[in-house]
């Protein structure tokens, strides 16, 4: 389940917002409960893992449908509100701003002043923008792949009780 611990610990991602849509709840013992998966001091259920993929499909087809919607509405040259389009509760945008800045030398805070439209944005921007989006569903998909291939040698907890000892 390496493959499934890499994803959930993308910087990207928000663990706290994947844990609430995962186990269909909020709080703290439920962030913490995705948290010690993470970290190896539990292993994961296979309903965890079922839950986890289902969402992550899920998140990886909202990613290429921003990406399109940032394609379609730079081709159409309308000034929009460029950071609601970008909006997805699982997303730390800070770090996907600052990826794609790299590529143009533009710190966070030109890139989202830009993105508001106080100051004039690079050429191509929006694109690369919506390239790191798609990069970014394709590489969720990816680690799903690699996870259902490690799912076969993998030991599910089976939760507490008489089930969980195995001898």
């Amino acid at each position: 389940m390496n493959s499934l611990i890499e994803l959930l610990s993308h910087p990207y991602l928000i663990t706290n917002r994947v844990a609430e849509s995962v186990y269909q709840e909020e709080g703290a013992a439920i962030q913490q409960r995705l948290r010690s998966r993470i970290k190896g001091r539990h292993h994961f259920t296979v309903e965890d893992y079922q839950a986890i993929r289902k969402e992550a499909i899920n998140v990886s087809r909202q990613l290429d449908r921003i990406a399109d919607k940032l394609d379609k509405k730079e081709q159409a040259g309308d000034k929009q509100d460029w950071l609601l389009l970008m909006q997805h509760p699982w997303l730390n945008h800070k770090h996907i701003l600052k990826q794609v800045g790299k590529k143009y030398g533009l710190s966070y805070y030109k890139i989202y002043d830009s993105l508001r439209d106080k100051v004039d944005r690079p050429q191509g921007f929006i694109g690369g923008l919506s390239k790191e989006y798609r990069r970014f569903a394709s590489w969720i998909r990816q680690r799903l792949d690699e996870a259902k291939v490690e799912k076969k040698e993998y030991v599910f907890s089976v939760g507490r009780g008489g089930g969980s000892h195995r001898g």
